[in-house]
C-alpha cells in the first residue's frame, strides 16, 4: 500500500512521459498526493487523485493540503538552496 504523499525530483535524463506514468500508477495505487520538482524550470508539478494537475512557479506557495496539513512554503526555497551552495 502505497503512502499517501510522495516526492519526486526530476534530473536531466528523466522522461516526462515515464514520471508521469509512474505519478498515474502511484495514485491509481491509493497515493492522494505526488509533487515533482523540476530543478532546471523551477516549477513543482503538483498530481492529485481528488483534483487536476497544477503547475507551481516560483512565486507560488506549495501547501501540505489535507495530507500534509498545515505545510506551507514559497516554491523558491525549494529550489534557492542550489544558489547557495
Amino acid at each position: 500500500h502505497p503512502t499517501r504523499h510522495q516526492v519526486e525530483v526530476l534530473s536531466p535524463s528523466d522522461a516526462w512521459v515515464e514520471v508521469e506514468a509512474k505519478t498515474r500508477e502511484y495514485l491509481a495505487a491509493g497515493g492522494r498526493v505526488v509533487w515533482v520538482l523540476n530543478p532546471e524550470s523551477q516549477r513543482v508539478y503538483v498530481f492529485s487523485a481528488e483534483a487536476e494537475t497544477r503547475v507551481l512557479t516560483r512565486e507560488d506557495t506549495l501547501t501540505g493540503e489535507a495530507v500534509l496539513p498545515g505545510l506551507s512554503t514559497p516554491v523558491k526555497a525549494l529550489f534557492d538552496w542550489q544558489s547557495s551552495s
